[in-house]
């Protein structure tokens, strides 16, 4: 096989459509271009253009990837997650069916890239979130430590990030923010059990808020 033709993309600055023996074979990038020393002539194997392809295939999931992570910090999970929905959507237009070729090893190196420039970092996620549910959707340390297990967080990292959280102080702030210092009513006391249990507070942090706020402790 030979290349036939490089020529500029009219709508899309950076982008070069590659023609191998005359036919359009696909879109690429200029580093893409840089990175197989391609030009017009240049003689092509199989495995050549196979590379070629799959180079092209991770700058699109890496530049996806860097456009998702840059608008608000994500886990490792979250982003795995999204790029193998970017997969699913773009399959037959960015690889076809007659590509050899391994979706995990790319989201791998993706997520390595991404780590190296510092755009994830599970530790720092962690951190934030943390900080974000303490501001705005106060609740238990084991409620807050279960939603980063969803996301992927490590135990290990889980714990750093919660090791300053009190959860007395935390189901303190809840209580608050929804009846006042005042202690509990009687009458409602069923249903404010109801709801600080609904935020993953157990029955002894209860019993001692309730306490608290009695002036007992």
């Amino acid at each position: 096989m030979k290349v036939t033709d490089i020529t500029p993309q009219q709508k899309k600055t950076g982008r070069f459509n590659l023609y191998v023996d005359g036919v359009f074979t696909l879109g690429l990038g200029s580093s893409t271009i840089a990175l197989f020393n391609l030009y017009k002539g240049k003689d092509l194997s199989d495995e050549d253009l196979d590379e070629i392809i799959k180079s092209e295939i991770y700058s699109k999931f890496y530049d996806r990837a860097f456009t998702y992570t840059t608008g608000a910090v994500k886990s490792e999970k979250t982003v795995r997650q999204y790029l193998k929905r970017v997969y699913l959507k773009k399959k037959k237009v960015w690889i076809g069916d007659n590509l050899d070729y391994d979706l995990e090893e790319t989201i791998s190196k993706v997520i390595s890239k991404l780590k190296e420039y510092g755009l994830l970092n599970d530790k720092e996620y962690a951190q934030l979130f943390v900080s974000s549910r303490e501001r705005s959707k106060p609740r238990s340390k084991t409620a807050i430590a279960n939603e980063l297990r969803l996301k992927g967080i490590s135990n290990e990292d889980i714990e750093t990030a919660l090791e300053s959280v009190s959860d007395d102080d935390m189901i303190y702030n809840v209580y608050v923010k929804k009846y006042g210092e005042k202690p509990f009513d009687a009458n409602e006391q069923p249903k404010v059990v109801a709801f600080l249990a609904r935020k993953g507070f157990s029955w002894d942090l209860i019993s001692k808020l309730e306490r608290r706020l009695k002036g007992d402790i």
